[in-house]
């Protein structure tokens, strides 16, 4: 039955023709396009993107082949392969979304948990790279639950080891994703493998951390302290739940218990300097760098983004997929080297 709030298909005038659903799964996954969408007609090959899709697109989207899999399905199974043909496969596979042969590069989110870059970003990757955007486990159904930046990293280091057994690891992070990389920096050695390059944007640190690091002895013990930890989990919990009776939580359809305990790991990590062969590629907007990463990243390529630090990915995303591609390949830079203050 068409619901009559929906728009039809073929008023979007997509450059795609109409592939229609020919497996249970298929007629699935696109019911639930449609459902998420309020589009009647999606055909096999729509692109997610093409559709309108955004990050709340992306959750409720996320949460329904959850819902129809039982099984955890992250962001970043959306990213550059969101059809649900692609999508459908999900469903009758072990394990992910296949892949295409390219090399990976594994993306870092921020203290939301999750990234999804726009598609201007992937296009101006997925020619020489599959992404791969790490996301903080359970945000949808019950599961493993990670208290520590030091856990969650060897989580991330699991997956890398899952996706992608061997070769060279490109790690890319977004904001405060900064912290997790840099651990995973110092621990994959453990495994006999190292990350090639990391490329990093606009990294930041709590100020607590950042006292810590300048030798305050006093938030030395608070970062170092599991039980103000748990106290900040609590605290963290009771605001977003809060937030979420008021309506104010923009994402609502995902669980608050993985998302609180990621906010309480940042502010008691002090991260380790790390030292690679080659140098990292540290990526700022407008946002002043604090000293710390100076300590932190003593040896670094920097470029500049001439954005205000909220909107640069979504305003400049082939800016960003540009110097990206440049560096993880192993080219120069493809920016001019920033030499002011920002």
């Amino acid at each position: 039955m068409t619901d009559t709030s929906h728009i039809k298909r073929c008023d979007l005038q997509l450059d795609i023709d109409y592939a229609a659903p020919e497996t249970p799964e298929q007629r699935a996954v696109v019911g639930l396009f449609e459902t998420v969408f309020e589009v009647d007609g999606v055909g096999l090959d729509d692109d997610f993107f093409d559709l309108g899709g955004d990050s709340l697109h992306a959750e409720a989207l996320s949460t329904g082949m959850a819902k129809l899999s039982g099984r955890d399905f992250q962001i970043s199974q959306i990213g550059d392969t969101a059809t649900p043909r692609r999508l459908a496969s999900f469903l009758t596979a072990t394990d992910t979304v296949a892949g295409d042969g390219k090399p990976y590069v594994f993306i870092l989110h921020g203290k939301g948990g999750y990234t999804l870059p726009p598609r201007e970003f992937f296009a101006g990757m997925v020619d020489r790279f599959r992404i791969h955007l790490l996301e903080v486990p359970s945000l949808r159904t019950e599961g493993p639950e990670y208290e520590t930046i030091g856990a969650l990293a060897e989580h991330y280091l699991d997956v890398i080891d899952e996706v992608q057994p061997e070769g060279p690891v490109r790690l890319a992070s977004f904001c405060a994703g900064g912290i997790i990389g840099l651990d995973m920096v110092a621990r994959i050695g453990a495994r006999g493998r190292a990350v090639e390059s990391l490329a990093m944007y606009d990294p930041r640190l709590p100020d607590i951390v950042e006292k810590a690091m300048a030798g305050d002895g006093f938030a030395t013990w608070v970062c170092g302290s599991d039980a103000l930890r748990r106290l900040k989990v609590k605290w963290f919990t009771f605001r977003k739940q809060r937030q979420r009776r008021k309506g104010a939580d923009g994402m609502s359809s995902f669980r608050i218990s993985p998302r609180a305990k990621l906010l309480a790991a940042y502010s008691h990590h002090i991260p380790r300097p790390v030292q690679l062969d080659r140098p990292p590629l540290l990526i700022r907007s407008r946002r002043p760098l604090s000293a710390a990463w100076d300590q932190l990243l003593p040896v670094r390529e920097e470029e500049f983004i001439d954005s205000h630090h909220s909107n640069a990915l979504m305003r400049q995303p082939e800016a960003f997929a540009a110097l990206m591609k440049r560096y993880f390949s192993g080219e120069d830079a493809v920016l001019e080297r920033d030499t002011g203050t920002g």
